[in-house]
């Protein structure tokens, strides 16, 4: 996978990129709050794929709860 930096837009290409996996996401980020990314992750999880992710938090990674 090519890595390049995007300063404009972010939201909508980290959601192309999301909805173009075809068989897994892995997802490690210091905080997650952007409600249209966690949907999009939830959707792609409905099609089967595998969905993991971590959320570092002070004094480690912290199971999300809604």
């Amino acid at each position: 996978m090519e890595t390049t930096a995007h300063f404009e837009n972010i939201t909508q290409e980290i959601a192309r990129r999301l909805n173009a996996a075809a068989q897994e996401i892995v997802v490690a980020v210091a905080w997650f709050t952007d409600r249209d990314l966690f949907d999009v992750l939830c959707r792609q999880a409905g099609r089967g794929l595998l969905c993991v992710y971590g959320v570092l938090c002070v004094g480690g990674i912290r199971r999300c709860q809604e």
